[in-house]
C-alpha cells in the first residue's frame, strides 16, 4: 500500500512543469490529488488485500495499453515489463484500467463497456463497489502515469506535441479525479 501512494504522489516531481504549462492553480490541485490518493488508498485498504489473497494480483503485462496490442486473428500482445517486477506484479484490474485509460485518451471510450463486458465474462474480478472504486482508482493512477511520462518527455525536449499530450493527459487525470471525488461521496459516505 505504501508502495501504491509513493508511485502516486512521485508526479509531484513534475509539478514544476505542470505549472509552467497548466499555471500555478494546477499545482495546487496536483497537491490536492495526492492527498485525495492517500486517503482513497487508506479507505480501499482491507479490499486491496482481499483482492491480493483472493489472486487478483498477478505477474502480468505491466504496460497493457493501446500500442502494446496487435489485433490479428488471434490477439498479439508484446512489450512486457520484464525488468521490474513491481511494475508488473499487479491487480488484473489495473491492467484493464490501463487499457481502458489509454481508450479514453483516444477518444475510443464506446469501446470501454465491451471490453469490461467480455473481461469480466471470462475473469470475473468485479464483484462490488469497492472494486469498481479501485478500478476507477486505477484508471486515474494510469492517466498519472502518462502525464509524468509527458511531463518528463516536455521538460526535455519541450516540443508541441509533448506539451499538447501534457495538456491532454492533465484533464483526463482531472476528470478521473473529479468521478473518484463523487463515486467516494456516494459509495463510502
Amino acid at each position: 500500500l505504501e508502495a501504491m501512494k509513493e508511485d502516486f504522489a512521485d508526479l509531484d516531481t513534475v509539478k514544476g512543469q505542470i505549472e509552467k504549462q497548466l499555471g500555478i492553480e494546477a499545482g495546487r490541485e496536483l497537491s490536492e490529488c495526492i492527498i485525495f490518493a492517500r486517503n482513497l488508498l487508506d479507505t480501499l485498504t482491507p479490499r486491496l488485500a482481499e483482492r491480493s489473497r483472493q489472486g487478483w494480483v498477478v505477474d502480468g503485462h505491466g504496460d497493457l495499453h493501446s500500442r502494446n496490442i496487435f489485433l490479428l486473428p488471434e490477439p498479439v500482445i508484446f512489450d512486457c515489463i520484464e525488468f521490474n517486477p513491481h511494475f508488473r506484479e499487479v491487480d488484473v484490474l489495473n491492467e484493464l484500467a490501463f487499457l481502458s485509460m489509454d481508450l479514453d485518451f483516444y477518444g475510443a471510450r464506446y469501446l470501454e463497456e465491451p471490453l469490461l463486458q467480455a473481461y469480466l465474462r471470462e475473469n470475473p474480478c468485479i464483484s462490488d463497489d469497492a472494486d469498481w472504486a479501485i478500478f476507477s482508482y486505477y484508471k486515474w493512477y494510469r492517466a498519472n502515469v502518462r502525464l509524468k511520462v509527458n511531463a518528463l518527455k516536455a521538460m526535455q525536449n519541450g516540443n508541441a506535441g509533448t506539451e499538447s499530450n501534457v495538456e491532454e493527459y492533465w484533464q483526463l487525470f482531472i476528470t478521473y479525479y473529479h468521478m473518484l471525488v463523487e463515486e467516494g461521496v456516494r459509495r463510502f459516505n
